[in-house]
């Protein structure tokens, strides 16, 4: 669903509205919050996060003003995961690890598998990178953005068919590329 849609639901159908925000912007607003606070907290609180964002978005977003709703989305969701990081790392700071009564914390990250995943996801974005432009710009709209060829190929200024071919072309090119790593 289109920006200007959404901005009319707001105004004539809040309910609706709200959904259809809800619906369009939550994965971006979620990648966003992710990436504010994946090493901070898990994936519950990152969810609970990117929920507090939409619901300011639609308790505090006039529809009436001009911008665009998803650059309003993004600047929410990081002010609002960097406050949330903030809180977490209060809390954490007044757990005294010194102390003889002190537990056991548990790391929740697998230190060996979140070094061999950026490492991974180094090599593929340096591939991505190789492909060139146009084609490193749309294997990032659509499997990072998650934009179909139409919304891809408004944003580069080309065909939606040309995005697709490029798209496949390009798809197949970083297969080959990667196949290295398998």
């Amino acid at each position: 669903m289109q920006e200007d849609e959404i901005r009319r639901l707001l105004t004539d159908a809040p309910e609706a509205g709200c959904r259809a925000l809800f619906e369009t912007y939550w994965a971006y607003a979620y990648a966003v919050v992710c990436r504010t606070l994946r090493s901070a907290c898990g994936k519950e609180e990152i969810e609970e996060c990117t929920a507090d964002v939409l619901s300011d978005v639609m308790l505090h977003y006039d529809p009436a003003r001009s911008g665009s709703l998803k650059a309003y989305i993004g600047t929410t969701a990081r002010r609002r995961a960097i406050d949330r990081g903030r809180a977490l790392s209060r809390r954490s700071a007044e757990l005294s690890l010194d102390s003889e009564t002190a537990p056991d914390i548990p790391s929740r990250e697998d230190v060996a598998a979140a070094a061999e995943q950026a490492e991974l996801s180094r090599e593929v974005l340096s591939a991505v990178k190789a492909l060139g432009e146009p084609d490193a710009s749309i294997i990032i709209y659509k499997y990072y953005y998650d934009m179909n060829a139409a919304q891809i190929a408004k944003s580069l200024g080309m065909n939606p068919i040309t995005v697709r071919s490029r798209c496949a072309r390009a798809m197949k090119r970083l297969r080959a590329a990667l196949s290295e790593y398998e």
